[in-house]
């Protein structure tokens, strides 16, 4: 369903359109006075002072008519803005948009059936959540499927060389929240976030189905090998 805020800025936009429709045939016709150089024309103008208030009310509409393009194209920006995200493709890069909101109420927004205890602001700190907390993000990014058994360090490498960085624990939430479905078809990792337990043991946040069933916020270790069935979201380096 097209949002309402969609629905109001197409509104306005026809709206504009409307009154841009009706200033056009005015500026059409002066063009033409001044255009003209046929003497036998009825638009033929020889009083000076009538010419100048013609060529006054040419400019006011020309500087009104760009005025409203200006306008009209700002709208549409706001309404493709407000789109919902494309249906999401493995292999394919997208947009993500999102309002960057604290961890527990982006958590709350994935609508999971089970969370690890141990992802918290604890664990898990963002030193960007005060700057950016609110605002509204846009990213563009990529779930990558290597089809095989990969490690962690070979993941980052290849997702270095494509021109991509890993998701963090954030990003992967605003993914979970849009595209709830994808967790049930495969594991989604963000290696952007690691939780360091001890020097050897690392765990980086994971969207899945558990074997129980339902949608799972849980915990990977980042130090083993990742299956063949596993899939890495990540964020391109030169962003929107």
């Amino acid at each position: 369903m097209i949002c309402s805020q969609l629905k109001q800025n197409l509104e306005t936009i026809k709206t504009l359109k409307s009154e841009l429709d009706l200033e056009l045939p005015r500026l059409e016709q002066i063009f033409k006075i001044f255009k003209n150089d046929n003497p036998s024309t009825s638009l033929r103008i020889s009083d000076n002072k009538l010419k100048a208030e013609f060529k006054k009310d040419r400019i006011e509409l020309t500087n009104k008519i760009k005025s409203l393009k200006s306008v009209i194209d700002s709208e549409i920006k706001k309404a493709e803005a407000e789109l919902p995200t494309k249906k999401i493709e493995v292999g394919k890069e997208f947009n993500l948009k999102f309002k960057y909101r604290s961890l527990e109420e982006m958590i709350e927004a994935g609508n999971f059936n089970y969370k690890d205890n141990n992802i918290n602001t604890t664990n898990f700190p963002d030193p960007q959540e005060k700057e950016l907390l609110n605002q509204v993000i846009k990213l563009k990014v990529k779930i990558f499927d290597f089809k095989k058994d990969i490690s962690s360090e070979d993941v980052l490498k290849e997702l270095d060389k494509e021109g991509y960085r890993p998701a963090t624990l954030t990003e992967l939430l605003a993914l979970a929240e849009i595209g709830p479905e994808l967790q049930e078809q495969f594991p989604v990792i963000a290696l952007g976030s690691v939780w360091r337990r001890s020097d050897v043991d690392r765990s980086v946040p994971c969207l899945r189905v558990r074997d129980s069933g339902g949608r799972s916020l849980d915990l990977y270790w980042f130090d083993d090998d990742w299956r063949v069935y596993c899939r890495f979201l990540a964020i391109r380096k030169e962003n929107i």
